[in-house]
């Protein structure tokens, strides 16, 4: 929805905290990444 209106994704959250009396009960969701979904970290060193 962020993306939709152009505004952060931050900003949209926030908004929606402050208002959520003016939204349905179904309409908010959030996503979650689980830790399968996750980039795993790269171990690669640096040698110096």
């Amino acid at each position: 929805m962020a993306e939709l209106y152009g505004v952060p994704t931050k900003a949209m959250n926030q908004a929606v905290k402050r208002n959520a009396r003016r939204f349905p009960v179904d309409f908010m969701f959030q996503l979650t990444v689980t830790p399968e979904e996750k980039p795993a970290k790269s171990k690669v060193k640096s040698k110096r």
